[in-house]
């Protein structure tokens, strides 16, 4: 039996469980408080996860946190899909973003 349960922030997993199923996860890291930019990049990534209901999460991380290192983030806002740096300093579109999520969905993460 499948069991729901959080992800830590400081974790690097790129899937988790929940209810049965995977979910992957498309981390933002921006500012804090949040820039233009940040915004735009989480509602882009917010779009396009809900193309995949229960199958996508969108996290909004600070820039200055420990789990932005690991990524060795330079500038902001960056988006990581899974666990893949696909973006640094600019937004990247929902419709660009969309198959970035169905290619790692269909490897399994």
């Amino acid at each position: 039996m499948a069991h729901s349960y959080p992800v830590a922030r400081g974790t690097m997993t790129l899937l988790r469980m929940r209810g049965g199923g995977a979910v992957l996860q498309i981390k933002v890291f921006g500012t804090t408080p949040p820039c233009a930019n940040c915004q735009r990049a989480e509602r882009e990534a917010r779009k396009a996860a809900e193309v995949f209901p229960g199958r996508v999460e969108v996290l909004h991380l600070d820039a200055l946190g420990p789990e932005a290192l690991s990524y060795g983030l330079m500038v902001t806002p960056m988006v990581v899909l899974g666990d893949q740096v696909v973006s640094t300093g600019k937004v990247v579109p929902a419709p660009k973003l969309i198959p970035m999520i169905e290619e790692k969905l269909s490897q399994g993460g």
